[in-house]
Formats: C-alpha cells, sequence, structure tokens
C-alpha cells in the first residue's frame, strides 16, 4: 500500500512534467511572440514618445494561454543598446532601443496555473518573454547634418524643439568633429572615429557615408534679385528664386509656405524674424551653389554644397550643410514638423525612416 502511494506520487509529477511542462512552454512562447511584437512597434514611438502606447497596442493583438496579453508601464522600458557589450541600459534620455517583459505572474494574478502540479504542492508557474528592440535611423531620417563636418563652440546647443519628445540625431561623414564646447542633446552618428565633448545621447558608427543632392532652381519661381534688406516684408506662399539674400533686421511674415532658391551668399543677421503665423506654415532654404550661409531664424536648410555659420538666435526646423559651425549662444532645435525635404533624402514626417533591429 506504501508503495503504491509512493508510485501514484512519482506518476503524478511524471505526468505534470509531461503535460505541465508542455503548457508552460506553449504559454512562453506565445508571450515571447507577443514581447517581441510589441518591442518592433513600441521602438517607432521612440522619436514622438509613444513607446508605450504602441507596445500595449501590439501585445493586445497576442495571446498567451488562452487570455489577451497586457503590458502595464513598468513593462516597457527605453534605453540604449551598447552594440559592443550587448547591454540594455534604461535611460529616458536620448533612447535608441526598448525592452517589453511579457508576463504571467503570480503578483499579478496571471501566473500559469499548473493541473497536475497542484498534487506535488506547485499550484502555478511565474512565465515571461523578454525582447529589446532597437532603432537606427536611416541616411533618410538624419536631422541636423554637417557633411563634412560639425564645429561647436561657446554656450551652443543642439537638441530638440520645445514641446517635443523627438530624439534630434546630428550627424556628420567625419571629416572632423570639434566639440571645443557647446552641447549636443541629442545622438551622434559619425564615420571614423567617435566625436567627444558634451554629447548626452548615444554615438554610432554609420556604415556608409551620408549623401545628399544638389538642389536646383525650378522653373516658374517668383525672382527676388539680390535681396538686401532691414525692413519689414510679407511674402505670400509659393516659390522665390534669389542670386543673393542678405536679411539685417526687421520681420519677414510669412502668408503660406514658401521655398526660396538661393544661387549665392545668404545672410540673416541683426533683429531678423521671420513669422510663419503659425506651425503648419513652413520656410525652406535652398544653396544651390557653394557660397557662404550665416544664419539666425527658424525652418528648414538645406545646403548640401554650402558652409553654414550659426553664429548666434535660433534655427528650428532641420538642417543639412557641407560643414556646420555653431557658435556663441546659438541654439538649433530640431523640429518634426520641418524635416528636410523627400526630394533630398528627407524622410518627409516627423518620426522619420529608419531599421528596427531585434538585437535580444
Amino acid at each position: 500500500m506504501v508503495y503504491a502511494a509512493v508510485l501514484m506520487f512519482v506518476l503524478m509529477g511524471v505526468m505534470s512534467l509531461g503535460v505541465d511542462l508542455g503548457r508552460v512552454q506553449c504559454a512562453k512562447t506565445e508571450l515571447q511572440n507577443a514581447a517581441d511584437a510589441a518591442a518592433r512597434y513600441a521602438a517607432t514611438g521612440l522619436s514622438d514618445g509613444t513607446t508605450l502606447a504602441k507596445a500595449q497596442t501590439a501585445a493586445s493583438e497576442n495571446r498567451a494561454d488562452g487570455s489577451t496579453v497586457a503590458l502595464l508601464a513598468a513593462d516597457v522600458e527605453t534605453g540604449t543598446w551598447n552594440s559592443s557589450t550587448k547591454v540594455f541600459t534604461v535611460t529616458g534620455t536620448s533612447p535608441d532601443a526598448v525592452r517589453v517583459t511579457a508576463r504571467r505572474v503570480a503578483s499579478r494574478s496571471t501566473a500559469v496555473p499548473l493541473y497536475f502540479g497542484r498534487a506535488i504542492g506547485q499550484a502555478s508557474v511565474d512565465v515571461r518573454g523578454v525582447s529589446i528592440a532597437r532603432f537606427t535611423p536611416s541616411a533618410l531620417s538624419h536631422q541636423i547634418v554637417g557633411i563634412d563636418g560639425i564645429n561647436m563652440s561657446g554656450t551652443s546647443i543642439i537638441d530638440a524643439d520645445t514641446g517635443q519628445s523627438s530624439v534630434v540625431t546630428v550627424t556628420s561623414n567625419n571629416g572632423w568633429w570639434n566639440m571645443n564646447s557647446g552641447t549636443i542633446s541629442g545622438n551622434v552618428y559619425y564615420r571614423n572615429s567617435a566625436p567627444t565633448g558634451n554629447i548626452t545621447g548615444t554615438k554610432t558608427l554609420m556604415p556608409a557615408n551620408v549623401a545628399y543632392a544638389t538642389p536646383t532652381t525650378p522653373g516658374g519661381c517668383t525672382p527676388l534679385g539680390n535681396v538686401n534688406s532691414s525692413t519689414n516684408q510679407t511674402l505670400a506662399g509659393g516659390n522665390y528664386s534669389a542670386t543673393s539674400i542678405s536679411l539685417t533686421g526687421g520681420t519677414i511674415t510669412i502668408n503660406g509656405d514658401i521655398n526660396i532658391y538661393c544661387s549665392g551668399n545668404f545672410t540673416i543677421s541683426g533683429n531678423t524674424l521671420f513669422n510663419t503665423l503659425g506651425t503648419t506654415r513652413k520656410v525652406k532654404i535652398y544653396i544651390t551653389v557653394a557660397s557662404g550661409f550665416n544664419y539666425s531664424s527658424p525652418n528648414t536648410l538645406y545646403a548640401p554644397a554650402c558652409p553654414a555659420n550659426i553664429n548666434d538666435g535660433v534655427l528650428i526646423g532641420s538642417l543639412v550643410a557641407k560643414s556646420l559651425s555653431v557658435a556663441g549662444d546659438a541654439r538649433i532645435r530640431y523640429n518634426a514638423l520641418l524635416p528636410i525635404p523627400p526630394a533630398y533624402g528627407g524622410s518627409g514626417g516627423g518620426s522619420g525612416a529608419g531599421t528596427i533591429a531585434m538585437v535580444d
């Protein structure tokens, strides 16, 4: 009788291993699939602060052990991924990766129950699936670009615009990086040696140089000739061409989206202000030759053949220049509403283009 009882106990244990283990393994696989899907989708929200919402949406489309997978805020972590050490570091500052943990645990009353395990004192078991996805911007989504090099000095700053959760990416093919002073509050992409200085985000080696097409002046532009002004002006929406522009004061009121194609030097200084009458109106400046550019005002600058010198004031938008110098108390603030135009290698959207990779 004693032997029969012992044998029964052993058989229950074996059955638990067979039936319950299969159930647990199935739940683990389902949770892993949910975590993978959630991490991939969440990584697309790193630039606009929607990681949690996207992770929860993707997870809810999956089931584990017969019920919908639900994620809490604690299950979705943003951070940085070190590809060399394979380490994920939790941080909300300039994140480039998301870690998602899908759980069935007793502390949430969701542990996977065991049918036969109860007979040997194990009524349930905690199961988890963990996944990390990293977002790597492509050449189409670099936002502040000094193709040949970047120089920062004084108290200058490059960061994301006020009220936006986008992470600014600063890029150079690495002819030179001079970070004597100044701050980059964002991620840096480089080609040769990693830049040093006050950089709050990640530093990523690019597999190839970024390249941008030189703009050309389209037909049908309203000619402005040589512009040299310090007075208030109003421009209606449309395309304009100019041989050179020097604005040394006054307010330029914009009544619609405008594109300015300049074939010579473009200088904005003094107290010049572009008044766009709302964030939906955009000013895009295209420099079509290797000229000079000195700027202290908002919106998109696209000048891949031209060095840009930002000495004071604030540029709000995005920028591509042959080289970039930011000095004094100048500030460049990336605004997702003002991307590099798609025709010239831009993403045309706030979150930009890039690749999502499962790294763990």
